[in-house]
């Protein structure tokens, strides 16, 4: 957090083939006593932005526990739309949710 050497969290851009295709997913964890301040909303913003705009990216992908409604919100806050459930090998049932560049 600015100002302190506490760390808010962590968060980055990771490739990611669950849809077939080299794509690439944004994904960031909070600390819980940063919930609810408006960190998810940014990061994932900045994430999108690099993402799309600095990568090159034509989309990526987000995803995230059928339960995580908080993190739902923030997905849907960022436009990013739902695209599939799939069942991951390490991470179990996730919903994906996907973002596009728009040209």
């Amino acid at each position: 957090m600015k100002g302190t050497a506490t760390p808010v969290g962590f968060a980055g851009l990771v490739p990611c083939s669950d849809l077939g295709e080299r794509d690439y997913e944004i994904g960031f964890v909070l600390g819980h006593e940063f919930w609810g301040r408006g960190f998810a909303t940014e990061i994932g913003r900045a994430q999108i932005e690099y993402g799309l705009n600095t990568l090159g990216c034509e989309r990526l992908l987000a995803k995230v526990a059928p339960q995580n409604r908080a993190s739902i919100s923030v997905l849907n806050k960022l436009g990013m739309e739902h695209h599939a459930t799939i069942e991951t090998k390490d991470r179990g049932i996730r919903e994906v949710y996907v973002t596009r560049r728009h040209t």
